[in-house]
């Protein structure tokens, strides 16, 4: 790591891989108006800067501009190599002859200032670069280049309103994820913090299935629940819920309180109570017309008695049938249908098909008026959306008269027992912290392995360094497949060596490496060493594959205040955008597969402390000479 001993400042430490030219540039960009201010450190950089680049030179127009764009990707994170900034600004000079009038050097700063506040059109036109299209092409000529990765939490609407309502988030999984890569898993709606947050939580090289909020459950009081189940029963067209009373049984609602906020007899209901409910008979469409076919007349088949292929017991159907069958196929030379002139079941299918839905037709043209359930629980759903926080109220009123409490119930599994906890904020923390690696408590497999072999990142150098690991989906969906083509291998290597008396299921195997993983090689026995070096080879594959994104786990709640920002579709309700706002948070909104756009422009707005990682001279302002290591930032 080369060392420069700055006269009057003191020995500074730079990265191996950067070149004397960076240095020499760092060190004049950094100290530059030092220098030409004068006074007693006015010959700092002397063993490196001539005397004459103290002389202030009066720059041409066309420098001021590309001085001003050079700034303009550096200081808003676009890109973080300075030479490479340099360069973009001295082809806008070089092609200064071909601009428009430009302004002077307030300008110049003005630009500056708007390219900060997400201003583009303002920045451009008072930067002289209205005959280049703006600043999107410079912005796309270095993008990938420089800082790149984000930090989000993905959530639903619904995982928002029970933040708010615990009072944080507990023990939450947030992704180092890279633009180039996307990351839209986990919910609709991106928390994304700045780059120096959640800097002392645990982060790890790649998904650990850490554990889950655990599950709420209700204390239900039956007679509260029936005489609920009475009060809005009749607010409900059966056409809408045929089965809403049912809904509200006690064993049901202790499993699954929720199914009440999901009910289309429940929304139904709180429609009808704001004067906002639907007429069922709307939806409702007249019968289609019914033709008899020809064939059923030809064939004398009974369209009102149902088939089935015990009706080919019958000697009189299946003389109708076969008949049928002969008209579509009268040389009797599809394979699937005839066997020696006879009818296989694949034939009879191509009967009792036609029949059916012909007999189908029928009965919806006898049976009247039709009601599109689809339709009718869309548009509740839809007025639903619009009166979102009232509904809410709504659901938690009910919820309120009918449950007597809310708990988290953990489960043992050594001794098979439970125990219940009040569910607030402090014991889902409790619940949640410890056991990150693999403590969601399910079996995923080769994912389930790779989580205790990944390794845990504790500095920013150790993420930067990392951050190819990260890609798509597509290829993510490759890379699993090729572990799991290796994991079908070592069962077929290793499951001899199974240390139990029957061969292991490939469930229980998957557990056993896992375990393996964790260095417990108890469910395997005699394993040679040729063997425990591939599993060990397999190991460290999975330790370095790519992966989506790196997760950060921390072991607290997570108040939503701690994020900068959140990118929100279009749509979102009200009522959730009002308590991120509440939380201090900028908003903006994307359109469909839009949702990175958002997260660029949340950048812009934080001045480039969204996007992090780079190299060369990026990494220089953050370096002194007692760093060994910064933490992750």
């Amino acid at each position: 790591m080369p060392i420069v001993d700055i006269k009057g400042v003191g020995r500074s430490r730079f990265p191996d891989d950067i070149d004397k030219d960076d240095i020499r540039k760092f060190l004049r960009d950094k100290y530059f108006q030092e220098v030409v201010a004068g006074g007693s450190n006015s010959d700092l950089l002397s063993p490196f800067t001539p005397k004459s680049m103290a002389i202030p030179v009066e720059s041409t127009v066309t420098e001021k501009v590309g001085s001003t764009i050079s700034d303009i990707l550096y200081n808003t994170g676009i890109t973080t190599d300075r030479r490479q900034a340099d360069r973009l600004g001295a082809g806008v000079s070089e092609v200064g002859e071909m601009l428009t009038p430009l302004g002077d050097l307030a300008d110049a700063d003005s630009a500056i200032r708007a390219y900060n506040q997400g201003k583009y059109g303002e920045a451009a036109t008072l930067g002289g670069l209205s005959a280049l299209g703006a600043l999107g092409p410079l912005g796309d000529a270095v993008k990938g280049a420089g800082k790149t990765l984000f930090k989000t939490h993905n959530v639903t609407e619904a995982g928002l309103r029970k933040a708010d309502e615990f009072g944080g988030i507990p023990v939450p999984s947030l992704a180092i994820a890279d633009r180039s890569a996307g990351f839209d898993d986990f919910g609709e709606i991106s928390l994304i913090g700045e780059k120096s947050s959640f800097a002392k939580d645990p982060t790890f090289a790649s998904d650990v299935y850490s554990p889950r909020t655990p599950k709420v459950t209700h204390d239900i009081d039956r007679a509260a629940a029936r005489a609920e189940a009475s009060r809005v029963s009749g607010d409900v067209d059966p056409r809408i819920d045929s089965g809403f009373d049912s809904q509200f049984e006690a064993s049901n609602l202790e499993d699954d309180i929720t199914r009440l906020e999901s009910s289309a007899g429940n929304k139904a209901a709180f429609l009808s109570t704001i004067g906002k409910a639907i007429n069922p008979d709307k939806f409702t469409s007249k019968p289609a017309k019914f033709k008899e076919p020809e064939w059923v007349k030809e064939f004398g088949f009974d369209l009102d008695s149902p088939v089935t292929f015990k009706s080919f017991d019958e000697p009189e159907f299946t003389q109708k049938a076969d008949a049928f069958l002969s008209d579509l196929n009268p040389e009797r030379d599809v394979p699937d249908w005839w066997d020696n002139g006879e009818m296989t079941r694949e034939g009879k299918k191509v009967v009792l098909g036609s029949l059916r839905n012909t007999r189908l037709a029928h009965q919806a043209a006898k049976g009247g008026p039709q009601f599109d359930r689809a339709k009718a629980r869309a548009e509740i759903d839809k007025r639903i959306k619009k009166n979102q926080s009232s509904f809410d109220s709504y659901i938690s009123d009910q919820q309120g008269r009918i449950s007597k409490g809310k708990t988290f119930t953990k489960w043992n599994p050594k001794t098979g027992t439970s125990k219940k906890f009040d569910a607030n904020l402090d014991n889902a923390v409790k619940l949640m912290k410890g056991n990150i690696r693999g403590g969601e408590g399910f079996g995923y497999g080769v994912g389930s392995i790779r989580a205790q072999v990944t390794p845990k990142l504790t500095s920013m150098k150790q993420i930067t360094d990392r951050r190819g690991q990260i890609v798509g989906s597509d290829e993510m969906t490759m890379v699993k497949e090729g572990f799991n083509s290796r994991l079908d291998n070592l069962y077929d290597d290793l499951s001899g060596n199974w240390a139990f008396s029957s061969k292991p299921s490939y469930s229980d195997f998957a557990d056993g490496i896992e375990n393996a993983a964790k260095g417990d090689f108890g469910d395997f026995k005699g394993l040679s060493p040729n063997q425990k070096s591939e599993l060990k080879g397999f190991f460290n594959e999975l330790a370095n594959a790519p992966t989506n994104y790196f997760e950060i786990k921390p072991q607290r709640a997570v108040d939503i205040n701690e994020f900068y920002g959140a990118a929100v579709p279009e749509g979102t309700s009200k009522d959730v955008i009002a308590q991120l706002k509440a939380k201090g948070l900028k908003i903006e909104k994307y359109k469909p597969e839009k949702r990175l756009e958002a997260i660029e422009k949340l950048n812009i707005k934080s001045k480039g402390n969204i996007f992090f990682s780079g190299a060369g001279a990026a990494l220089l302002y953050n370096i002194t000479k007692d760093d060994d290591e910064k933490p992750t930032d």
